[in-house]
């Protein structure tokens, strides 16, 4: 084919580049392959360790033998976070207890080109240089941070989210033979040149289950292996099961992907006995939407509604 009037190759490739600006950050179709993508090592400053001897507080430090010099002993706090996209934003979900901790002194890493391990500051990441302005649950351990659409993260192209649908909105516990898995970051691991969020796989111990916390009840559901440290805020999934048989190959168990909550601590006794103890996804869910319409809340300078008036709107 000709053209009578060839198109002009600047005019095509600046074209080009401005749609490709356009485009949305992308959501992910879950798999047992591409999960890891959307999961976010979140890490904190560290900070001095200190102990209590006779009623007063002091600080553990390292003495230079060779310059009398006390060097401070150091830890830091970490976890699991993940991306979830709800009309054209950006949510990083998280354990309350968790996100309450966090400040702009934080880092994120997240999985970069090739699987590389890309860390941005926290203001960098979430676009924000002041507070942050998490939105938790009244009760369950869950936390929701909206970021700014202007942040480096959400304009370096690399963002990788879940689709809300992946939630399963009804609270429930997963039937105690179905396959599920965590998927975050434990002891730290998993985040070095390349970023590599470790999995475990485990079942359902208990339908869900009210505990008492302070003057509340929390539902929650536990987990037949015990958590570790990090693995707070790692989402749990169910992920089909294909089965090869004579000329095809048939999926076994859920359809889709399905996320049945969100890792919240872990449960033990002086024995040792300990199980993970998960918040359901319909309490994530709510978190996500309660965190969508206060960002909008805010951008139209209306007041806070109150809950009676979400409840109306989700109607």
């Amino acid at each position: 084919m000709k053209f009578r009037n060839p198109p002009n190759l600047f005019v095509i490739t600046l074209a080009f580049i401005l749609f490709s600006l356009a485009l949305p950050a992308m959501t992910v179709e879950l798999t047992r392959d591409n999960a890891s993508k959307p999961i976010v090592f979140l890490k904190g400053p560290p900070v001095p360790i200190k102990v209590k001897y006779q009623g007063k507080e002091y600080e553990i430090c390292k003495r230079d033998p060779n310059t009398n010099k006390l060097i401070p002993k150091t830890h830091f706090t970490c976890g699991t976070g993940f991306i979830v996209g709800y009309h054209n934003q950006t949510y990083l979900v998280t354990a309350k207890h968790l996100a309450q901790k966090t400040s702009i002194a934080w880092s994120a890493t997240i999985s970069g080109p090739n699987d590389l391990a890309v860390t941005f500051p926290f203001t960098d990441f979430t676009g924000y240089t002041k507070d942050l302005p998490w939105v938790t649950h009244p009760l369950a351990d869950v936390g929701v941070l909206c970021l700014a659409d202007d942040s480096k993260y959400c304009r370096s192209g690399m963002v990788s989210r879940f689709d809300i649908s992946v939630f399963v909105r009804t609270a429930m516990a997963p039937a105690r033979e179905k396959a599920l898995t965590i998927v975050g970051f434990p002891l730290a691991l998993g985040v070095r040149q390349k970023i590599s969020p470790l999995t475990k796989e485990t079942k359902a111990a208990s339908g869900l289950y009210e505990i008492s916390k302070g003057a509340s009840t929390i539902t929650v559901f536990f987990l037949s292996d015990p958590g570790i440290q990090g693995y707070s805020g790692s989402p749990v999934f169910a992920f089909p099961v294909e089965m090869a048989v004579p000329g095809a190959t048939v999926r076994v168990g859920p359809r889709q992907t399905q996320c049945y909550g969100l890792v919240s601590a872990t449960l033990s006794d002086k024995t040792g006995g300990k199980l993970a103890q998960v918040v359901p996804s319909s309490q994530v869910y709510e978190t996500i939407l309660r965190a969508h319409e206060h960002k909008k809340e805010k951008k139209d300078g209306a007041q806070p509604s109150s809950p009676a008036n979400r409840a109306r709107r989700r109607r």
